[in-house]
């Protein structure tokens, strides 16, 4: 590693360039640790490697602030990793190895900020731009704002288990696949789901004013059943276009079918002010509009599945784009008596 310290306190790395082979920076136990400035790089992709790593194992006291600030971090499994009390990570720029697990994963934590920071998958493949992991223990008051994620091969934004009163908020996710732009491979994206326990599920989250495009779906909120929903998700003001996939016959889940806003087993549920449009079809970079390679193409504007005590108010659905035998919904519900419109 080129720093690897248990402990540290008012420890600053700054304007440093480190090539190494396995872990660049890793202060499992940070006490005011400051990283600003910073290139790290492997030398060669090697699955579980590690760019930056602060308060992983997360630690609680509230002297463990630990930032991560204007850095570029190149071609490793997992670019940064923060956890504990108050992580933040800002200005820095992420490029994932091959086909790597995750640019940004915020794991246990209290008050986390992920903000302004830039993780480009595209360039090899890379899976998921961020993910917030709870699926063993609690994220509280994170805070994702302002930031650009592109390419990812799976999620922009993975939320999963157990994050609570969070936000995420004025960013841009586009998962474009440059090699292959018609059929994209994200699944999300932006996907907040239950995982861990059954009951490690999200709750008392704001997801607003992002722009989301060119994922087989944009924004898939996904409880855990009808006795463990999502709880009080509030998604408004979000732009979603231009997101699709095909099917050869008819779908079997919901990331089968082209949909801009899908809910699931989710209660207290508020969408509202959203714009979605062009579901169905990939707007490319050169402006072409073009559809899946696969025969049917299902497109849902706003996708509800059991979905208890929820409001639809206020959203703007247009230009959806099916193809072959594939159905079309602008608002769709399976369970319209819990939910208003």
């Amino acid at each position: 590693a080129g720093v690897d310290l248990a402990s540290a306190g008012r420890f600053t790395v700054t304007s440093c360039r480190l090539n190494v082979v396995l872990t660049g920076i890793s202060v499992a136990d940070p006490r005011g640790v400051l990283v600003e400035n910073t290139e790290v790089s492997a030398i060669n992709f090697i699955a579980g490697s590690m760019g930056i790593r602060l308060g992983n194992p997360p630690v609680t006291t509230p002297s463990s602030v630990a930032m991560a600030c204007g850095c570029t971090v190149t071609g490793f499994d997992i670019g940064v990793s923060i956890g504990g009390e108050a992580p933040t990570v800002t200005g820095c720029k992420v490029f994932p190895g091959t086909n790597a697990t995750v640019g940004i994963i915020v794991g246990p934590s209290t008050d986390a900020v992920v903000s302004g920071n830039l993780v480009d998958c595209d360039q090899n493949a890379g899976l998921v731009g961020l993910r917030a992991d709870a699926s063993s223990a609690d994220i509280t008051g994170l805070k994702v704002t302002n930031n650009t994620f592109f390419g990812a091969r799976a999620y922009g934004i993975d939320l999963q288990g157990s994050v609570q009163e969070s936000v995420v908020s004025g960013n841009v996710i586009d998962c474009n696949d440059t090699s292959n732009p018609n059929d994209p491979a994200a699944l999300a994206g932006i996907y907040v789901h239950v995982a861990g326990a059954p009951t490690r599920v999200p709750s008392y989250l704001t997801v607003s004013g992002n722009v989301v495009w060119r994922a087989r779906t944009g924004i898939v909120l996904e409880g855990g059943g009808v006795t463990t929903p999502i709880l009080e998700v509030a998604a408004t003001g979000n732009v979603v276009h231009h997101c699709a996939v095909g099917v050869a016959g008819s779908p079997t889940t919901l990331f089968e079918t082209s949909t801009g806003i899908g809910a699931v087993h989710c209660a207290g549920l508020n969408l509202s002010a959203n714009e979605v449009y062009g579901i169905g079809a990939i707007l490319t970079d050169a402006g072409a509009v073009v559809q899946p390679t696969p025969a049917d193409v299902y497109a849902n504007g706003v996708y509800l599945q059991y979905c208890t005590s929820s409001a639809v108010v206020g959203n703007r659905v247009a230009d959806l784009q099916p193809k072959g035998g594939g159905k079309v919904a602008g608002i769709y519900s399976e369970t319209p008596g819990s939910v208003t419109f």
